[in-house]
């Protein structure tokens, strides 16, 4: 689970900020008929007008490049990566951020915080944060730097999500791909609204980082820039960790007909020899992205992994 909230955390890389539409220290709010639920999640929020569902990458989308993510992690807590929210934590991993701060979201502990995206170019990233010993909600909302027609509408949109704790949902809801998950012989361990975490042992193992395991997921359509950035900082935040890659090379090929690119490599995590594959593939709406470990049996799983990868199919 650990790496699935890494992942996100990557590719919401904050570089530095405007301040400009602060946004509030508390928020109450309530479920009316206005509301609707986010596919995936146990989040209702009230769209704004222009924002449109966009059911490939899960997302509301404006004209343009805003748009608001929620990722609803169940298997996960608030209180487990609520020591990471803070501006010395983010700044000693690369980040430079000027807002962040503590909120109170109905009766949620919660972290706000804002800066445009060093891996999304001209593009500023407005997150909050919010759960406690059982969940966490990240919710993302991306613009343009400077257009703040369009952050104001996404703190609108934020200032109106309400959390039901009492619904159940499919845990596969959001999948629009498909693969054979039956390779490796992993078992389902958990979900991250639409990224997915397979390990030998299933749940026992969710949060295991050490564990024999792979997630795969989809994010929004990438650039072939952008993806062979997220990638390069997917190897910056396991170094960060004081993971040690042999090879660090990512290789650009093709993966059923997808422009994809990959990282195959032997590494060394506490102190115990693995390998790692790692793909993102560019499909014409959506990128998949794929991450095994393993740290026994490595040239078998690793064959598995990458068979796993070629029957990946769009939905």
């Amino acid at each position: 689970m650990k790496q699935i909230i890494s992942l996100i955390f990557i590719l919401w890389t904050f570089s530095s900020c405007s301040q400009s539409g602060a946004f509030p220290d508390k928020i109450t709010t309530k479920k009316t008929n206005k509301s609707v639920r986010i596919k995936g999640t146990k989040v209702f929020i009230q769209p704004q007008d222009g924002f449109k569902y966009i059911k490939q990458s899960a997302i509301y989308k404006k004209n343009g490049k805003a748009y608001l993510q929620v990722e609803d992690a169940n298997t996960y807590s608030f209180s487990k990566i609520r020591p990471g929210l803070t501006r010395q934590t983010l700044e000693a991993k690369g980040a430079k951020i000027d807002v962040i701060k503590d909120i109170k979201f109905n009766q949620f502990d919660a972290v706000y915080a804002e800066g445009p995206a060093d891996a999304l170019g001209d593009q500023t990233i407005v997150s909050l944060f919010f759960g406690d010993n059982n969940f966490v909600v990240i919710i993302k909302g991306v613009y343009k730097t400077g257009d703040n027609e369009s952050k104001r509408e996404l703190h609108e949109m934020m200032k109106s999500v309400y959390y039901d704790n009492t619904l159940e949902i499919d845990p596969f809801e959001l999948a629009n791909f498909e693969f054979d998950h039956s390779i490796t012989n992993f078992k389902y361990a958990m979900t991250a609204s639409n990224f997915y975490r397979y390990t030998e042992n299933g749940k026992k193992d969710a949060e295991n980082d050490t564990a024999n395991a792979f997630e795969i997921g989809a994010f929004g359509k990438m650039t072939d820039e952008i993806a062979y950035k997220a990638m390069q900082n997917v190897i910056s935040a396991y170094e960060a960790k004081n993971v040690e890659f042999d090879n660090k090379a990512i290789t650009k090929t093709k993966i059923n007909g997808y422009q994809s690119y990959v990282l195959e490599s032997k590494m060394t995590r506490q102190y115990k020899e693995g390998v790692i594959y790692m793909t993102y593939m560019l499909m014409d709406n959506k990128t998949i992205v794929f991450m095994g470990n393993a740290y026994n049996d490595t040239g078998n799983y690793l064959e598995k992994f990458e068979k796993t990868v070629q029957t990946v199919m769009d939905k």
